[in-house]
């Protein structure tokens, strides 16, 4: 079974006749409304979780040394 990419909805979107492909490795959601939800979700976590080391560290359950970044290298170009 597969399950929607929208973390909100526990539904298979291949039993909905509306499914949306989320990307090209067969990842889908139910509905259109489930893909905006899903973006959404995206936008968040790009925007607020990877760029938040405690943030990021919860949500992969390591050590925030694991993932912290090296503030005095990343601003160079």
């Amino acid at each position: 079974m597969a399950r929607c990419v929208n973390e909100n909805c526990d539904k298979d979107p291949f039993d909905s006749p509306n499914t949306v492909f989320w990307g090209l490795d067969g990842d889908a959601c139910c509905n259109q409304h489930c893909y905006d939800e899903a973006r959404k979700q995206m936008d968040h976590f790009c925007s607020a979780v990877l760029p938040d080391d405690k943030a990021l560290s919860s949500w992969l359950g390591v050590p925030e040394e694991w993932v912290k970044t090296d503030n005095e290298n990343s601003n160079k170009e």
